[in-house]
């Protein structure tokens, strides 16, 4: 059990996500975690042809973290035939939400986006 103690504290150090579990010998599951992970989804495909033509994700993206500050990570994104979303893991769900909640005053980009909780 004390390198199991080892490994999920490094883990925790490193931001592993709540809802992760180590499967021990035997079958017990071991559950830990201390990240929360938050989705921004915004509209790819159906906002006005200038919104896409006159901006950079990569500007709203910039905008977020100067916002978020250190309380949050963007450690993934997902470009699909509609949609693009952001995933953001940080301890403080509830300055990830408001900051990310706020995007479509950062950028016409991310008019109409909403934020899940995916953990």
């Amino acid at each position: 059990m004390r390198t199991l103690a080892l490994v999920v504290d490094m883990l925790e150090h490193l931001g592993a996500p709540i809802g992760s579990w180590a499967q021990l010998p035997g079958g017990a599951q071991h559950p830990f975690g201390v990240t929360h992970g938050l989705a921004l989804a915004f509209d790819g495909t159906s906002l006005p042809d200038e919104v896409y033509a006159d901006n950079d994700v990569n500007d709203l993206i910039a905008a977020l973290d100067d916002a978020l500050g250190a309380s949050a990570t963007l450690l993934s994104w997902w470009e699909g035939p509609q949609l693009t979303v952001l995933f953001y893991y940080g301890r403080d769900p509830g300055r990830m939400h408001a900051v990310l909640s706020s995007a479509a005053n950062l950028s016409p980009l991310s008019q109409g986006s909403t934020v899940t909780s995916i953990t």
